[in-house]
């Protein structure tokens, strides 16, 4: 049906839960491909790192990262999830798992391996959810990940430290 807005829809991506667990399971097995062309390198940091894994295993949402799935995947060897969106969170996650970064809580660094069962399921069972872009072509891809990356009126510092000042206010 001709509408007023008839091509504004260029793809319908949906969304599904997923548990950190299953990131790290795609991660051991090479399904995620990182290096898309748009993408940019790993910038995270030390702070950006430690934040990530603290949002992780507090509970709180860690919003979202988007994927789509290769359309030749079933024939490819090698990586056939290309991330769209989520880099330096699973890049991030990545890391700790592979014992290359550690978490820092309480004033201790705990390394992956350091942790028991029990305290590596706070991270596993987390959810990060993922926008599946499965029938996105490169073009739909590189307009999801310009309008989800470059739009919007970045956070000025005044407002971040006058949060921040509320927060610590509020206590616990």
């Amino acid at each position: 049906m001709e509408h007023r807005l008839t091509g504004l829809q260029r793809f319908s991506p949906a969304v599904s839960i997923i548990q950190i667990d299953s990131y790290i399971h795609w991660m051991a097995h090479g399904a995620l491909s990182f290096d898309a062309e748009y993408q940019r390198e790993y910038v995270w940091g030390h702070a950006e790192q430690q934040a990530f894994l603290a949002t992780a295993a507090s509970g709180f949402p860690l919003g979202h990262v988007a994927l789509c799935r290769l359309p030749d995947w079933g024939n490819i060897d090698g990586p056939y999830i290309e991330v769209v969106d989520g880099k330096q969170r699973l890049v991030t996650m990545k890391l700790f798992v592979n014992d290359q970064i550690a978490f820092c809580h309480q004033g201790k660094e705990f390394y992956w391996s350091d942790l028991n069962r029990t305290e590596r399921r706070i991270f596993t069972n987390a959810s990060l959810p993922a926008i599946k872009l499965d029938d996105a072509n490169l073009r739909q891809r590189l307009e999801f990940f310009y309008t989800t990356n470059f739009t919007g009126v970045p956070q000025s510092c005044d407002h971040k430290r006058r949060v921040s000042e509320m927060l610590h206010a509020a206590g616990k």
